[in-house]
């Protein structure tokens, strides 16, 4: 991942799922789904990764 700024940070994924095969799933939904991304904000995304449930997007509420 690159960001804006050209910096390409290092996350140690391992430390969020056995090896680290839910968080990227995580930045691919994410990066497919931005109109999702308002979930990194509110807790939404967190139980996505504890359910690993990157299969597809989940209708908004509201």
């Amino acid at each position: 991942m690159v960001m804006r700024d050209g910096a390409t940070p290092t996350i140690a994924v391992g430390a969020y799922s056995p090896d680290g095969s839910a968080v990227r799933r995580m930045v691919q939904f994410y990066w497919k789904h931005p109109d999702h991304r308002d979930e990194l904000m509110d807790g939404r995304a967190v139980q996505r990764l504890r359910d690993d449930d990157f299969g597809q997007a989940r209708r908004k509420l509201g």
